[in-house]
């Protein structure tokens, strides 16, 4: 087990003006503020079963059902949680037969997370062209490609290192 010690310099005063007495954030990765005021990160990967809360095993069953409502194709989903550089607890990457259905699945997803958990993306980027449609909703992020952009980009090779879950469409 590595522990690596990460000096914030305390001296900055943004920083000490909202430092909590102690610190408790990243899922455990970060464990605690010491007595010189540095934070004790640790950096050792974590083979431990990860839980998922039966909000977010809710969210994944949503989208998962939105994007097959629409024919989504080539459907993945990488459980991102053991990776400690993480953007993002899970990712969804999926495929449409062309940039309208790239858009359809994107617009599902968005419609259904709306409509029946009161969710909006934080971010949802690339719909002008629709050759890659990105939501972010901060620890679940949806990818839907066409075929082509999903080949060059390559997300699945990218974070290989993640639990990754295909669907049959």
């Amino acid at each position: 087990m590595s522990v690596e010690w990460l000096d914030l310099s305390i001296n900055n005063l943004f920083f000490d003006q909202f430092r909590p007495s102690s610190v408790q954030i990243w899922n455990g990765n970060c464990s605690s503020v010491n007595n010189s005021n540095s934070i004790i990160l640790n950096t050792s990967a974590t083979n431990a079963p990860v839980q998922t809360s039966a909000k977010t095993e809710e969210r994944l069953a949503l989208i998962l059902d939105s994007i097959q409502d629409i024919k989504g194709k080539k459907i993945v989903r990488m459980d991102l949680r053991k990776l400690h550089d993480r953007p993002a607890d899970f990712f969804f990457v999926c495929e449409g037969d062309s940039t309208t259905q790239v858009s359809s699945i994107s617009n599902n997803v968005q419609k259904r997370m709306k409509q029946e958990l009161g969710e909006l993306p934080k971010t949802a980027t690339g719909g002008r062209h629709a050759n890659w449609i990105c939501l972010d909703y901060f620890d679940v992020v949806v990818h839907v490609f066409y075929p082509e952009t999903r080949a060059f980009y390559e997300l699945e090779d990218l974070w290989s290192d993640a639990e990754i879950t295909t669907y049959d469409a």
